[in-house]
């Protein structure tokens, strides 16, 4: 999962008409505050770091971390910048790295990307910036059929670990 949804909370007695946008295109994106817009609530995900693949029940890559940020100041008219993480790939026995999700930069808020597998060492999880959020859960260990995938972070806990081999992964 790697998306990035920004709520605009508009500051104006009796308006419960909140604006939202959505990113889930990995890469660089943009985002223009409307006019009225003064602050905006941030929620983004990191990318799931890839799995090996392989006769070797190569492990699983980690989770995305999750992170939010609420009453992010913001200038109506002013360009913001943000990403969204892609997810990581496989690639023979080892996976790629998730990429970070973040709002005007990794230090405002961020879901990190969770790391892929690397030959027989599972990936680890994202961690996350912000007023709150969850790291993603570790992938399972190289093991028989392979490790599974952690899980995503979520708002107030972290993402559960992959299980090994054909085993149910654990609770976040």
């Amino acid at each position: 999962a790697f998306e990035i949804t920004i709520a605009n909370h508009e500051n104006t007695v009796g308006d419960d008409d909140d604006g939202e946008a959505f990113f889930d295109t990995s890469g660089a994106h943009t985002w223009t505050a409307p006019a009225g817009v003064t602050s905006v609530s941030v929620v983004v995900i990191g990318g799931g770091g890839g799995g090996g693949q392989g006769t070797s029940g190569e492990p699983g890559g980690g989770g995305g971390g999750l992170g939010w940020k609420n009453n992010i100041s913001v200038t109506a008219g002013q360009t913001y910048n943000l990403n969204v993480g892609a997810a990581g790939v496989s690639s023979n026995t080892t996976g790629t790295n998730g990429g970070d999700s973040y709002f005007i930069d990794t230090t405002t808020v961020k879901g990190g990307g969770g790391g892929g597998s690397t030959g027989s060492s599972h990936g680890t999880g994202g961690t996350y910036v912000g007023d709150g959020g969850g790291n993603g859960g570790d992938g399972g260990p190289q093991h028989g059929d392979g490790g599974g995938g952690g899980g995503a972070g979520g708002y107030s806990g972290n993402g559960g670990a992959g299980g090994p081999n054909e085993t149910d992964g654990y609770g976040g």
